[in-house]
């Protein structure tokens, strides 16, 4: 079954300002990840001095962390994992020391048939954030307006928020422009 705050972007084709790209469908979580999920996938919360607060996005994660998150998540929910390390399999405590290290990003490969979390493409990000088939070619994921959609340096006051308070995209998907990096 599909967590109920993921939504199915239907696949389609979008100009990315250089050629057009299709993207096959895929699900999505409406929000971005909490302090409290991640906390409670990964035993500790990295966030502080931000904005803290279980619905307060997570952030001060690195790439290497956000995998292993996808990971840990989709084995704890009885997912298939997507993500494996070289020859030593999808369970991040088999991996071995020095895994997440800049050098060996490139050893670490994705199945995209097995039916655990992952990142989404670049791609899929984008066309995502542009609201998908329903997209209303917006400047900001959901609006012409910064602050409808997006915290930001102008309105934010140097922090976070909490997930899900500015008004959602065409596809019910939040925080898309603004509040925190995303990693794909």
């Amino acid at each position: 079954p599909i967590p109920l705050s993921f939504i199915h972007v239907v696949g389609g084709t979008f100009f990315n300002g250089t050629s057009n790209v299709t993207i096959s469908g895929f699900y999505m979580d409406k929000y971005e990840v909490t302090q409290e999920n991640f906390l409670s996938v990964m035993g500790y919360d990295p966030a502080s001095a931000y904005g803290d607060g279980n619905t307060y996005p997570v952030y001060q994660v690195s790439w290497f962390r956000a995998i292993e998150y996808c990971n840990r998540r989709s084995m704890q929910e009885g997912y298939t994992p997507c993500y494996s390390y070289l020859s030593y399999g999808t369970n991040p405590d088999s991996w071995p020391s020095g895994w997440d290290t800049a050098a060996h990003h490139t050893n670490i490969s994705c199945n995209w048939s097995a039916n655990g979390y992952r990142l989404p493409t670049e791609m899929e990000s984008w066309f995502a954030a542009r609201g998908g088939n329903l997209t209303h070619n917006y400047n900001f994921s959901g609006s012409n307006s910064f602050d409808a959609v997006g915290w930001y340096n102008g309105n934010s006051g140097g922090t976070t928020h909490p997930i899900g308070l500015k008004a959602p995209n065409e596809l019910g998907l939040y925080d898309m422009s603004g509040n925190v990096f995303e990693w794909v």
